[in-house]
């Protein structure tokens, strides 16, 4: 079974799929290979509501990768870079299906703004600054990111009416914003006169501090739901917590039993995915209110050979895009980041069995 999920192409990807739906008493998700572009390794990071999925693919060793948009009829498609470039990453996806993501230049390396309709677009950069990267997006096209130069690095937002703005930081020189939802409501992380911190950024109030959890010195936020629930992680001497923000308080959402976890996506049901540290590396996970956080790997068929190491994002209908790799013992130590790890990086999509799916 191990050999079929490494084979990269449709056929056997449903093939999984359908070997996954038979097992459902061992697992609680169907689970399909993504596949990969030529180099064998892929990052999935973001998935809209169609089950949508897009990242980087390819040789990244060699620094030959580009962004891919996967759908369950086409698989997986390089989408390309921009001008005068041969890398590209793409990093989140919105409802209509436009992309944003960083690609290099002829000089330097850009956000990229893609549409199904026009493709590539170069974002460009606030004045002054050498590069930049697009991060998140939502259904109205504004994508956020930072761009950088010999003042520092700032946060953005971006539209293709009104062009590139800064976030402006919490007193330091440094932000980045890493998502934004409908509302406009960005979150990301900025230096402040008392370490980095998590922030939201809205028109009406400009950037606000979202503190730490009692003890910890930095914070750093990733993804925010339409209800303006926030995600990331509270981290210091003892280590780092995933935590959720909503109405003002922090939550510490735990870990699966080591002193590392972090919160990467949260759904419209405040449904969250990250990962967490454990004596056999990092695991992805799944944490709700009403079961806290469990190990990914728990609800998947044993039989399958795969360990999820980071759970990257979840749509509203509970799919979930991981990475992880091929073993034969699942219960062996796996660490992508690890430099002696074998085999190349694989990304999945988790369905849960019997969902009803939307449509775009």
């Amino acid at each position: 079974m191990r050999r079929s999920i490494a084979n990269l192409n449709l056929s056997t990807a449903l093939a999984v799929l359908l070997m996954a739906a038979s097992h459902a008493a061992a697992g609680s998700y169907n689970v399909v290979d993504l596949g990969a572009l030529p180099g064998g390794s892929t990052t999935g990071r973001a998935i809209n509501l169609a089950g949508d999925i897009v990242g980087s693919s390819g040789a990244p060793q060699s620094g030959i990768s580009r962004a891919f948009f996967w759908s369950s009829r086409q698989g997986v498609r390089s989408l390309g870079v921009l001008a005068g470039g041969d890398y590209s990453d793409a990093f989140a996806i919105n409802h209509p299906g436009q992309v944003t993501g960083s690609s290099n230049t002829a000089n330097g390396v850009h956000a990229f703004f893609w549409s199904p309709v026009s493709g590539f677009r170069d974002v460009g950069t606030l004045a002054g600054d050498a590069s930049s990267r697009g991060f998140g997006i939502n259904d109205s096209g504004q994508v956020v990111g930072y761009s950088s130069g010999a003042a520092g690095v700032r946060a953005f937002v971006w539209s293709s009416r009104t062009g590139m703005q800064s976030l402006g930081t919490l007193g330091g020189n440094d932000s980045e914003a890493y998502a934004v939802n409908n509302a406009g409501q960005i979150v990301g992380i900025s230096s402040a006169s008392n370490g980095k911190r998590a922030f939201l950024w809205t028109s009406g109030t400009g950037m606000q501090d979202l503190g730490v959890l009692a003890g910890d010195t930095a914070s750093r936020a990733l993804s925010i739901n339409a209800r303006g629930m926030i995600v990331g992680s509270s981290f210091g001497p003892a280590g780092g917590h995933a935590v959720l923000w909503n109405n003002g308080t922090i939550q510490n959402l735990g870990t699966l039993g080591g002193n590392f976890s972090v919160a990467r996506g949260v759904n419209n049901a405040g449904q969250v995915v990250g990962e967490s540290a454990i004596s056999l590396g990092p695991r992805a996970f799944l944490w709700t209110s009403a079961q806290g956080m469990q190990d990914l790997n728990s609800f998947i068929p044993a039989s399958l050979g795969i360990v999820l190491t980071a759970a990257l994002s979840i749509n509203d209908n509970g799919q979930i895009v991981a990475i992880g790799a091929t073993v034969a013992d699942p219960a062996h130590a796996v660490d992508l980041d690890d430099p002696h790890h074998p085999g190349p990086t694989h990304a999945f999509l988790l369905t849960p069995a019997g969902a009803t799916l939307g449509q775009r």
